[in-house]
């Protein structure tokens, strides 16, 4: 699908009005060639997009083109053809659909001196798994400490994930950043290559510390098994 706007200079606007506290920035470039075709990679955690509008510092660009490419390999072409002044914002450019997930955007330009594209995005937070940490267990019964890497982020549940060789779990032990503990009895043997369920958390979303696992593992041609935690994170 190609979304052509014949009068974007209409979106031009030298005061920015005000915007909901979602809108974050999402991707930058600096233009150090005075004409070019730049692609600007969207961070996958904040790709999901209801729309963007695109800030300007430092010089003027006149913006040819726009190409939005979207996770599911289609695009849209924007013709801009308009000047951008250095400190303007333009207006909101709204995604088809609730929301979007955008990959890249590709900008073709011409700066007047260094300039700085930044762009501005509505972005929707969704549910996600996120990776907590990882560890390699060793053999027989043993126990472990996972070091969770979620920051001061907040999670409802966790699971369990299983590389290599196949590991059974007698008990975890999840240590929240207020440093409260939780014990789960588990008892389940977790096959290399699968992930368990989803494992509740009492209470509120809770910022997880570090992850204690009581468990067993069998050797298998010096192998080692690999444990990893991954917590599930709520808007």
């Amino acid at each position: 699908m190609r979304l052509i706007i014949a009068l974007f200079a209409a979106v031009l606007a030298l005061a920015a009005p005000a915007f909901a506290d979602n809108w974050k920035k999402v991707g930058s470039v600096t233009f150090l060639d005075p004409f070019l075709e730049q692609v600007i990679p969207i961070d996958e955690a904040s790709g999901h997009l209801r729309a963007v509008r695109f800030v300007v510092k430092g010089a003027d660009v006149e913006i040819a083109s726009v190409r939005i490419l979207y996770a599911s390999g289609r695009s849209e072409d924007i013709r801009v053809k308009s000047v951008f002044r250095a400190g303007t914002t333009s207006r909101n450019i709204d995604l088809p659909g609730e929301v979007r997930q955008v990959k890249s955007i590709t900008v073709v330009y011409r700066a007047h001196g260094q300039a700085t594209f930044d762009i501005i995005g509505d972005v929707k937070e969704v549910p996600q798994w996120v990776q907590l940490g990882c560890k390699s267990v060793g053999f027989f019964a043993d126990r472990d400490v996972i070091q969770a890497n979620g920051g001061d982020r907040n999670f409802t549940a966790i699971r369990l994930r299983v590389a290599s060789l196949p590991v059974e779990f007698y008990e975890l032990t999840l240590v929240y950043g207020n440093g409260k503990k939780q014990t789960y009895k588990v008892r389940v043997k977790v096959p290399a290559g699968t992930t368990t369920i989803g494992i509740d958390l009492i209470g509120e979303k809770r910022a997880i510390s570090r992850i204690e696992l009581i468990y067993r593992s069998e050797p298998k041609q010096n192998k080692t098994a690999t444990v990893c935690v991954d917590g599930y994170r709520l808007p």
